[in-house]
């Protein structure tokens, strides 16, 4: 055997022998104990509902995108020596009640019987949240969204806001015609599908505090920013928002968490810390549960926008349409050859046919239901 013939069969056995002991390596992180319980919610003191969401945590690993609720366990708020009140479940790891009449001179907890273990928050407050002054909006070319409030007698100073999105929008066309069982009939007013709404909620977190201030004022605190001619103001968009006043300690909380998810990217930004709440495991004091109960009043507020209040404000139409002109006795003809098309529009003597999507506002991610707040 020569040297090169030598050299390789040697790099090939090693090569065999390093393959042969290679092991899949997982961080310590994958490896811990997962399944720890998440709490998330507020104890409202106000006139309004209180609505727990009970999930688990998952594995770094687990890259769906789905959560994990927490079912079929006993949710109660309890007052420091006194009433106990019980919240029902709705499903999908949420529970509630309607308004409870709180003691704002009392304190008053979470507790929670979940998978055979009981866990409790700490006993806090009742924190009274001032009215939002008002909601505005600025566009020099993005369109960005602020909140003001204050608080006359210098008793809040920590607040946190969340927000839900609505807007609405439109199909290229407008039909008022239906093809069924071969047959061409009027649509009835609850089929109309031409105008659509959108929801979204708020993923950021919030937070204000004016403790370093004399007086008990926030000004122009910036909620979201949509980007200049987003489809989300193509016809008419609103802005609900929540407002709740925290404790100095619950400020603390949410801080930590914005800086855990939100301000994580670079080595300048604030490193990960250890999250911890004010709710515990009673059978294990180690356990891990994420989550800060507080009890608050909520406060909103809701802001409506429309497109030709906007300086040259131009959003994509939601899908590109083309249509095909037809006479009336012979739509039926077409319309019976292709089920992807549907009747777009009404022309004389004939019709406009076109994708359904063209003119069918709920296949592109909406209902034609109009929100009850909706003007």
């Amino acid at each position: 055997m020569n040297s090169k013939r030598t050299i390789s069969f040697i790099i090939i056995l090693l090569a065999g022998l390093i393959h042969s002991c290679t092991q899949v390596y997982e961080p310590p992180a994958v490896q811990v104990k997962t399944n720890f319980l998440v709490v998330e919610g507020i104890i409202n003191s106000g006139q309004d509902s209180t609505i727990i969401t009970l999930s688990r945590t998952k594995s770094i690993t687990d890259t769906s995108f789905t959560t994990i609720p927490e079912l079929n366990a006993n949710v109660f708020i309890e007052e420091e020596g006194g009433s106990s009140y019980p919240l029902s479940p709705l499903g999908t790891g949420q529970y509630g009640t309607a308004a409870v009449i709180l003691n704002s001179n009392k304190r008053y907890r979470l507790r929670i019987q979940a998978a055979g273990n009981f866990y409790s928050s700490d006993y806090v407050p009742v924190k009274q949240t001032p009215p939002i002054d008002s909601l505005s909006w600025a566009q020099p070319d993005d369109l960005t969204f602020y909140v003001d409030t204050h608080d006359p007698n210098n008793a809040t100073r920590y607040y946190r806001w969340e927000y839900d999105e609505t807007w609405e929008y439109q199909t290229p066309y407008e039909s008022f015609y239906v093809f069924e069982n071969n047959h061409i009939r009027d649509r009835d007013s609850n089929e109309l599908v031409h105008t659509c709404y959108r929801f979204a909620n708020s993923n950021d977190i919030i937070l204000g505090t004016s403790s370093q201030l004399s007086e008990d004022i926030i000004t122009h605190i910036p909620l979201l920013t949509i980007p200049r001619n987003s489809r989300k103001l193509s016809v008419k968009y609103s802005l609900n928002v929540k407002q709740y006043a925290l404790t100095e300690e619950a400020l603390k909380y949410w801080q930590l968490l914005k800086k855990n998810t939100q301000q994580l990217g670079t080595l300048f930004d604030a490193q990960p810390s250890q999250l911890t709440g004010n709710i515990h495991s009673e059978s294990d004091p180690t356990e891990p549960v994420i989550g800060y109960v507080s009890v608050s009043s909520i406060q909103a507020k809701r802001i409506f926008v429309t497109t030709f209040t906007l300086n040259n404000w131009h959003a994509p139409p939601e899908i590109i349409c083309t249509n095909i002109i037809v006479p009336r006795d012979s739509a039926t003809f077409y319309l019976s050859l292709d089920p992807t098309i549907g009747i777009a529009y009404a022309v004389t003597g004939g019709f406009a046919l076109s994708k359904h999507e063209c003119y069918d506002c709920t296949l592109l991610g909406g209902t034609n239901k109009k929100p009850s707040y909706w003007p």
